[in-house]
């Protein structure tokens, strides 16, 4: 059964379950914040998350991650490695996604991202993809060195 909220969310019944998962894990994130504004951008995720659920429009853009980044300090050349785990949401839906970076003295920087889905008006989550980030997510987690960031926006 396809359902479409009152702002035209494309929300099927697997991404209306996949959605209240990703809810319940970030309820589960509030340890790693290391601010109250990380903390206040749980709850507006969560909102949002709702906002979707119910076929509400959302007002607010909120973008949170979930990594590291990670340094050898005996590294002459001054190799360092991030990973997060992003997700993003806004007026235009809800985005998971993965960011790699590197940086070295003599090359630079470099990034590249993996996209693991979009909820949005045309686009709805895909049960797999949605798996797959939340077992990263989950390994993501357990390292000693993971935090959680936060960057809020209100539209």
């Amino acid at each position: 059964m396809i359902e479409t909220g009152g702002e035209g969310w494309f929300v099927t019944d697997d991404s209306r379950q996949l959605l209240l998962r990703i809810r319940g894990i970030i309820g589960d994130l509030g340890p790693l914040a290391e601010s109250g504004d990380a903390m206040m951008a749980l709850g507006e995720v969560w909102n949002a998350i709702d906002a979707i659920l119910d076929g509400q429009p959302i007002e607010v853009s909120v973008l949170l991650t979930v990594g590291f980044r990670r340094s050898d300090p005996e590294d002459e050349e001054g190799f360092e490695e991030g990973l997060f785990m992003c997700l993003r949401v806004d007026g235009d839906g809800l985005i998971l996604d993965e960011l790699n970076t590197t940086y070295s003295k003599e090359v630079g920087s470099d990034h590249f991202t993996v996209s693991y889905g979009h909820q949005s008006v045309f686009s709805t989550l895909d049960v797999a993809d949605v798996c797959n980030w939340l077992s990263k997510l989950m390994s993501v987690r357990e390292c000693d060195d993971v935090k959680l960031a936060a960057h809020r926006d209100h539209l």
